[in-house]
């Protein structure tokens, strides 16, 4: 008697490689978009401290940027329970301080208290450098940039 097809065990053989494939790449595709998240967090960081100024001088009152469990996220005196739509998400390995991180004033006027801001990425420590201009510089040395920050309107 002739068959045709294959047999239940080489089914289920496929199957098995198939899975084993898929596993490793989903794991190999989650480190990459994860190494991708923490190696753009400054840099996104960075545009969100550079945007307070502009939407405070359009809303007319002062904007923080706080940090509170993974999410960074703008909120203005008017609501301080609400965020605004602009919010970023702390990736694993990174660490930030909570609570207010900086301000912009009305006039969108920077300030914080933690410039040059400690960002902790897998363990090494990196400081982000507001400017006078609003611009930012990440280095590891934190003596450079301490003065209080203005953007200019």
């Amino acid at each position: 008697m002739k068959r045709t097809g294959f047999s239940l065990v080489e089914l289920l053989v496929v199957v098995a490689i198939v899975s084993i494939v898929a596993v490793a790449f989903s794991m190999t595709v989650r480190g990459a978009l994860t190494r991708r998240h923490v190696k753009d967090f400054p840099d996104n960081l960075a545009t969100m401290i550079s945007s307070m100024p502009a939407i405070a001088r359009a809303k007319q009152e002062p904007v923080h940027l706080v940090h509170n469990g993974n999410r960074v996220y703008l909120v203005l005196d008017s609501a301080p329970g609400t965020s605004l739509a602009l919010s970023i998400r702390v990736p694993p390995g990174v660490s930030l301080p909570d609570g207010t991180l900086f301000t912009a004033d009305e006039r969108g006027r920077l300030s914080g208290p933690n410039n040059p801001l400690p960002i902790q990425l897998d363990g090494r420590t990196f400081y982000l450098h507001v400017s006078l201009a609003g611009d930012s510089v990440m280095n590891t040395e934190p003596g450079v940039g301490n003065a209080e920050t203005t953007a200019t309107p």
